[in-house]
């Protein structure tokens, strides 16, 4: 089975121990399990370096004074928005406010770094609805059966028996019904 997501593809094998993960660099990291080790938490702590570059070059372009905090005045400023519009500025004001975590009435690096991962959930949430999608069964809607999963990996090239899409899903089957909700669904692509 898999999920082109932004920085991967995840390869369902068809055995019970391992989960295979295509890195972006085109190697394989084999996860046996345990989470957390070798290759891949380098890879995490890497990523993590990352995003925390770029929250704190997002922080920097907005904080023009340099104190650590975004007002609504560098807010409204660096979006464009046109000084003297008393509308546009309370807008700014409500936005402030609302990602204002300590109450000072701007927005921190935290705060800031907040905003961002709540956007990135999200949009792991849209990439797995759709990912669900490709595979849900238009009989039964809201499952991925086993004839449905045939059928997409079927259309991705790979050629797998009814037995060996039911062992698949039954993996991560959690309810033992032999079918994959998406909340199923979302747990196996997490793992």
């Amino acid at each position: 089975m898999f999920y082109n997501g932004t920085n991967a593809t995840v390869a369902l094998e068809d055995n019970d121990d391992n989960t295979n993960f295509d890195d972006e660099r085109g190697g394989k990291v084999e996860n046996d399990g345990r989470r957390g080790r070798g290759e891949g938490e380098w890879e995490e702590k890497q990523r993590m370096k990352m995003a925390k570059r770029d929250y704190e070059r997002v922080m920097k372009y907005f904080d023009e004074d340099g104190d650590g905090k975004i007002s609504p005045w560098e807010l409204r400023k660096k979006l464009g928005m046109m000084e003297g519009e008393e509308s546009v500025m309370k807008d700014v004001e409500l936005l402030v406010e609302e990602l204002d975590s300590d109450g000072d009435g701007f927005v921190s690096l935290e705060d800031l770094v907040k905003l961002m991962e709540e956007a990135e959930e999200e949009e792991k949430m849209r990439d797995l609805e759709d990912a669900f999608e490709m595979y849900n069964d238009s009989q039964m809607l809201g499952f991925i059966t086993p004839n449905s999963l045939q059928t997409m990996l079927s259309r991705l090239g790979e050629s797998k028996s009814i037995h060996q899409c039911k062992s698949m899903i039954h993996h991560f089957d959690l309810n033992g019904d032999g079918l994959l909700s998406f909340h199923e669904f979302t747990v196996m692509m997490m793992h």
